[in-house]
């Protein structure tokens, strides 16, 4: 009886690890896309503030160099996230900051040298997956969706329970195009 407790734990676990294994190793298969070709998408990000409830809604166009950086364009703003440091150019001034916080997201997920599984937690939720950083952080979870391995929606929620979300649609096609 001990030795077939013993046999079923073993199995468990095994079993447990080859779910998580599946679970990261489809979630790099979606990021890996990201890495060999230039990719744009045109998206609808919503801030809201949690203890305000204060909700800022701005549309742009993200950038996707491989290996390199990653470049949001906004109406009157561009900001430029790589491996060291945050570019923002916003009203004529240029502002440089530390890579941190939801800037550091997207760039792990979208740009990362390391695997994702390496700096995130990964749990199946539904359609889509929560990512729990592994490395101090201020974030506290990432729910990722997609739709045909490509990005849909990306929702990053901090400490403080602020939430940035990111709608991501294709602009080739103008009847799909969201938030019109």
């Amino acid at each position: 009886m001990k030795k077939i407790l013993a046999l079923s734990a073993i199995l468990l676990v095994l079993l447990t690890g080859s779910v998580s294994f599946a679970k990261e190793s489809k979630l790099k298969h979606i990021f890996r896309i990201y890495d060999n070709k230039t990719t744009v998408f045109d998206f609808v990000q919503t801030s809201i503030n949690a203890m305000s409830g204060q909700k800022i809604t701005k549309r742009g166009r993200l950038k996707i160099v491989p290996k390199e950086y990653m470049t949001f364009d906004y109406k009157n703003e561009r900001v430029i996230i790589n491996n060291f440091e945050v570019v923002d150019y916003s009203n004529s001034k240029e502002s440089i900051y530390k890579l941190e916080s939801f800037n550091k997201v997207l760039f792990l997920l979208f740009l990362g040298k390391k695997d994702i599984g390496e700096l995130f937690k990964i749990d199946k939720n539904g359609d889509g997956y929560v990512l729990i950083p592994k490395y101090k952080s201020n974030i506290e979870k990432v729910y990722a969706f997609f739709k045909s391995n490509t990005i849909d929606n990306l929702t990053i929620v901090d400490i403080y329970s602020n939430r940035t979300i990111y709608q991501f649609y294709d602009s080739s096609c103008k009847r799909t195009q969201k938030g019109n």
